[in-house]
């Protein structure tokens, strides 16, 4: 079993059914904590305690939240990282940190990060219904990228939920929202939107 808060309150929720199963059936419970500052009290000033918030009561196992109605998530179109098969091994192609971020490494391997070449088309709803129910099942919101590999018989695998990826300029998430129709200002504020619009409800 695995629980996976994405901000602080639901967290205790989280926690507490754990043992019980791990107890009475042997379970292993994987508790992912992608927020790093659970243990933190302040946000913006020492002393304004607004990282705190109230447990909110039990979360059975096994059952995702969500937070709002889910209309407004936008699926932005797929980014691929390729690899020059004249210059790379089969096993070579993982997008490890050399071949994301070494650009020595990228260009002596030929890899780039392109918008996707064609894909069918029950292939890409696949894709587009595999990442929307991981974002909700995640507790993802405002943006998130999630990584995933399709094979050559249309199965797609989610292999990481990324969910604070580069938003900067001429970054892949930047550029997926431009050819969406987005310029930059208008997804950055798009982003600043939903957090306020967040705010709002649980003020």
């Amino acid at each position: 079993m695995g629980a996976a808060p994405a901000r602080p309150g639901p967290a205790p929720a989280m926690r507490r059914p754990c043992p019980d199963p791990a107890g009475h059936e042997g379970s292993v419970c994987v508790f992912l904590e992608p927020i790093a500052l659970y243990h933190t009290r302040d946000l913006h000033a020492e002393g304004d305690e607004l990282w705190l918030a109230p447990a909110a009561g039990e979360a059975p196992l096994g059952v995702a939240r969500t937070y709002g109605d889910g209309t407004d998530l936008t699926i932005l179109p797929i980014v691929e990282m390729v690899w020059d098969k004249e210059r790379t091994k089969p096993e070579e192609r993982i997008a490890t940190r050399m071949a994301k971020w070494h650009v020595p490494y990228r260009e002596r391997k030929g890899i780039r990060n392109v918008f996707a070449r064609p894909i069918a088309r029950a292939a890409r709803e696949r894709i587009a219904a595999i990442c929307t129910t991981a974002f909700r099942a995640l507790w993802l919101r405002d943006y998130a990228r999630l990584d995933v590999r399709l094979t050559p018989d249309g199965q797609v695998s989610v292999i990481e939920a990324n969910a604070n990826p580069f938003i900067s300029y001429g970054h892949d998430m930047a550029n997926a929202a431009e050819k969406a129709g987005m310029e930059y200002p208008a997804f950055i504020q798009r982003i600043v939107d939903e957090a306020v619009r967040r705010y709002e409800r649980e003020a």
